[in-house]
């Protein structure tokens, strides 16, 4: 489970007790990037793909089959173009204070968001939308190269 506010992508364990109901426990957590903002994620086979909202970008992650853990494969950008400085945090983070730093990406003077993803039914396509004027991304899901995505088609 995707969150935007934490930075953090939570791993939980569906199991069904003796009289039957279903118990949800939480088992874990992957960290994301700082200020990136996962927003949602979309999961095939052992890969799952997060869009960040602050970052506009595509994260694939591996899964664990066993345990589930997430491991960081890549990144790919939703839109090109110029990012914008929009905000500049001081945090403190382990004992030490650092500067966080969010820029935001631009079309036209207009700020983008990363906002949804999904996987086609039949497993090959990536679709990828953003908020703001920026494009629908379609990605090839190569099944012969581990799920490596190849930019398709940008509809704007």
């Amino acid at each position: 489970v995707v969150d935007l506010g934490a930075d953090k992508i939570w791993r939980y364990r569906v199991t069904t007790t003796s009289d039957g109901k279903n118990q949800i426990e939480k088992i874990g957590s992957a960290d994301t990037p700082l200020g990136w903002g996962p927003r949602h994620m979309a999961i095939k086979n052992n890969t799952a793909y997060v869009i960040f909202e602050l970052e506009t970008r595509i994260g694939v992650y591996q899964i664990d089959p066993l345990m589930g853990n997430l491991k960081f494969v890549s990144a790919l950008p939703t839109v090109s173009g110029k990012c914008n400085l929009t905000t500049v945090h001081y945090t403190r983070y382990m004992s030490h204070y650092i500067i966080l730093l969010n820029f935001i990406a631009a079309i036209d003077g207009k700020p983008q968001y990363g906002a949804e993803i999904a996987v086609h039914p039949n497993g090959k396509w990536l679709y990828v939308s953003n908020r703001g004027h920026g494009p629908l991304c379609v990605y090839h899901i190569d099944e012969n190269a581990g799920d490596n995505l190849t930019l398709h088609q940008v509809l704007v």
